[in-house]
This record gives C-alpha cells, sequence and structure tokens, in this order.
C-alpha cells in the first residue's frame, strides 16, 4: 500500500498510512518531490499522539475497522 501511496497523486492523506508496528515507513515520501512536511507533525497536528516514533496503539485502526470505513464509502 505504500508504494502505491508513494507515487498515487489522487490518494489524500498518505501520511497516515504507517508500519504495522505504528512508525510513519522510514523510506516514506510524497508524491510531489517538492513537499517538504513533516509527516510526524502533520499527525500530531491531527491528533495523533507519537510516542518514541510511533503512534498510539489506541488511535490505530485495526483492519476490521479499515474496512468497514472502505465499506462504508463505497455505499
Amino acid at each position: 500500500m505504500a508504494g502505491h501511496l508513494a507515487k498515487c497523486t489522487t490518494c489524500t492523506h498518505p501520511h497516515r498510512v504507517l508500519t504495522w508496528k505504528g512508525p510513519i515507513a522510514h523510506d516514506f515520501h510524497w508524491s510531489n518531490s517538492d513537499d517538504h512536511r513533516d509527516p510526524a507533525e502533520i499527525l500530531q497536528s491531527e491528533g495523533v499522539v507519537i510516542v518514541g516514533g510511533r503512534a498510539s496503539a489506541e488511535q490505530q485502526l485495526s483492519r476490521e475497522e479499515l474496512l468497514a470505513l472502505i465499506e462504508e464509502e463505497e455505499l
């Protein structure tokens, strides 16, 4: 998924897709090479608690929660 997001210019909020342990992928980059924003700072501004370089486990979506959101969007 991260590979897709790195190349896709229509996907929104790619900084919200983290690795399964909660950190931002070490090779994360914006699809726009002129975008130099820090994804961790953006996440924190959106209310995500980051401790030790990882998003709070309580704030992470489970697979089931993510699938439910996708299904809602398709309705």
